[in-house]
């Protein structure tokens, strides 16, 4: 079993060992899919969510005959199976299922090279309800792949390689063109390697998208730092990071943290307190007197942002 393999993330096949793999079909890589995220389920619940215009018998059929068509191609191996709650072959590794996995767990590393879009190049239209969740579950996991791999980028940044770090920044930016935070990381990255050209390419790609989807200028931040960049006064390396006390307490997940399907961190960072001893206040915000803390204003599109740099950098 362990040569099994459950591709889910960018383009869905079943790779069975010893055999080329097979593409999915379109619903019943939904149903792989269903079954990977969310555990064992009812057929009468996957034929409903798949075929949602059939009949109950009918759509039982066609999910049983979908299953069938796949078992075939896959050289009579059972990807899923079970009389009336279907599941997962034992042993069968999805991917989509280890980066949740990998991103709870904190193996940053691992997570981030788990990327793609859920089910690529699939829609489901004519299964709403299937649609929704489907929708749902992309963000949930290319939120996961970016902050691990954002955490992974800030650790090979902490150890002074900024090659690697800015490779993953890179990455960032391709998933998200419209994050500013990701661009300035990689604006960053960029300078400390000494390629200014690069760092200002960066900047101009976010300002031609954020004006060609919101018409909108970068935050002023961001505007500062590309000009920094442009007249070699950009950022020096990061000071070294003195690691953080651990106390036993903090590597057991609460219980809200394992129950149901979500994966929140477990709760506080410190050691408790006592018997009678009240609880410390919040730290207050680093905002000044006065603040709102919300972010800068935008720059309308009106006002184009202030030249930076030549577009030939």
């Amino acid at each position: 079993m362990a040569g099994h393999r459950l591709r889910l993330l960018g383009e869905a096949t079943l790779g069975v060992e010893g055999r080329s793999p097979v593409r999915l079909e379109r619903k019943v890589a939904g149903v792989l899919a269903y079954l990977a995220l969310e555990g064992p389920t009812p057929r009468s619940r996957l034929a409903g969510l798949l075929w949602p215009d059939a009949a109950e018998r009918t759509a039982r059929n066609n999910l049983a005959q979908a299953l069938r068509r796949l078992r075939q191609a896959a050289g009579g191996y059972e990807a899923a199976g079970g009389d009336e709650v279907l599941k997962l072959a034992e042993g069968l590794e999805a991917d989509a299922a280890r980066l949740v996995l990998s991103s709870f767990r904190g193996r940053h590393a691992e997570a981030a090279l788990l990327g793609g879009e859920l089910l690529a190049g699939y829609e489901y239209d004519d299964c709403p309800d299937f649609a929704d969740w489907l929708l749902a579950e992309r963000r949930r996991l290319k939120t996961a792949w970016c902050q691990a791999v954002l955490q992974e980028s800030e650790r090979q940044e902490g150890e002074g390689d900024f090659r690697a770090a800015s490779a993953l920044a890179e990455r960032l930016t391709q998933a998200d063109p419209l994050s500013e935070e990701y661009a300035r990381r990689l604006m960053r990255l960029c300078y400390l390697l000494g390629d200014r050209g690069a760092a200002l390419a960066a900047y101009h790609r976010l300002q031609d998208a954020l004006l060609r989807e919101t018409g909108l200028n970068p935050l002023p931040e961001t505007q500062a730092l590309a000009r920094e960049i442009a007249e070699g006064r950009g950022p020096g390396p990061p000071k070294p990071r003195s690691r953080p006390e651990v106390y036993p307490f903090m590597l057991m997940p609460s219980p809200s943290a394992t129950s149901g399907r979500g994966c929140a961190a477990a709760g506080s960072l410190g050691p408790p307190p006592g018997p009678g001893t009240a609880r410390p206040p919040p730290p207050s915000s680093p905002a000044g007197p006065g603040s709102t803390g919300s972010p800068p204003p935008r720059s309308p599109k009106a006002t184009p942002a202030p030249p930076v740099a030549a577009r030939g950098w």
